[in-house]
C-alpha cells in the first residue's frame, strides 16, 4: 500500500479550513501542494495565507490573497526579522514524518505567534503504527499518543486530537509485503505508467 501524499494533503487542508480564519501561517518545507492548500483555505474564512518554507535553516516567506476576478495572487516577501514577530490567527504544520525533537521545536517556535484565541493545527504520524509494522529503521518517526498529549499539555490550555483512517490487519499485511517503504520521504509515489507523449500541455515550472 503506497502513500498518496497529494490526497493526504488535500484532506488535511480541507479539515483545517473548517476551523481556521483570517491570517494563517503555514509552516513547512513541502511545496508540491502549496498553491492548492492556500486555495482551499482562501475559499473559506481565510483572508491571507503566509507560507514559511524552511530548508536547512533558511526561511522563505510568501503570501497569497484573493485578488481581482477571484484570482489568487502570490507575493514573495524579502526575509526580515519583523516577520519573526508577527502574530497569526492560525498556524498550520503538516510535516508529519519527523521526529520528536522536530515537533517540539515547531510548537516552541510558533505557539508564541498565536493570537490569544488562535488555533494551532499540527499533523503528527502515529509512532505506534511503526511498531506494529516492524519498520525498525524508522522507529524515530512520529510520536505515540501519550508523547503527543504531553507535548500539547505543556503549551495549550485546551486541545483536541483527531485521527485519520485506522489501518486494519489487511492494510498492514499489504504494507509489510510492499517493496517500497511508505515512510522513506514526503513525496508522492506513483505506480501507474504514464505515456508522456499523450500529454499535450505540461507546466514547465
Amino acid at each position: 500500500m503506497l502513500r498518496n501524499l497529494l490526497l493526504e494533503l488535500e484532506w488535511r487542508y480541507a479539515f483545517a479550513a473548517q476551523y481556521v480564519s483570517k491570517t494563517v501561517l503555514d509552516f513547512g518545507n513541502l511545496t508540491i501542494f502549496e498553491y492548492n492548500g492556500s486555495k482551499i483555505l482562501l475559499e473559506n474564512e481565510v483572508s491571507k495565507v503566509i507560507k514559511c518554507n524552511e530548508t536547512n535553516g533558511n526561511k522563505r516567506y510568501t503570501i497569497r490573497v484573493v485578488g481581482k476576478n477571484n484570482s489568487i495572487s502570490l507575493h514573495e516577501l524579502s526575509y526580515s526579522s519583523k516577520y519573526e514577530n508577527l502574530e497569526f490567527d492560525s498556524v498550520l504544520s503538516f510535516q508529519s514524518m519527523n521526529n520528536e525533537k522536530y515537533f517540539k521545536n515547531v510548537v516552541e517556535k510558533f505557539y508564541p505567534k498565536l493570537n490569544n484565541d488562535g488555533i494551532f493545527i499540527i499533523s503528527v504520524f502515529n509512532k505506534e503504527l511503526l511498531s506494529d509494522l516492524e519498520f525498525k529503521e524508522n522507529e524515530n518517526i512520529g510520536l505515540t499518543l501519550l508523547e503527543f498529549e504531553k507535548l500539547l499539555k505543556n503549551k495549550f490550555k485546551t486541545y483536541q486530537i483527531f485521527s485519520q483512517k485506522l489501518l486494519n490487519e489487511n492494510d498492514i499485511d499489504k504494507i509489510k509485503k510492499s517493496d517500497i517503504s511508505i515512510f522513506s520521504s514526503e513525496t508522492p509515489l506513483q505506480t501507474d505508467k504514464i505515456d508522456i507523449s499523450k500529454i499535450k500541455n505540461l507546466r514547465k515550472k
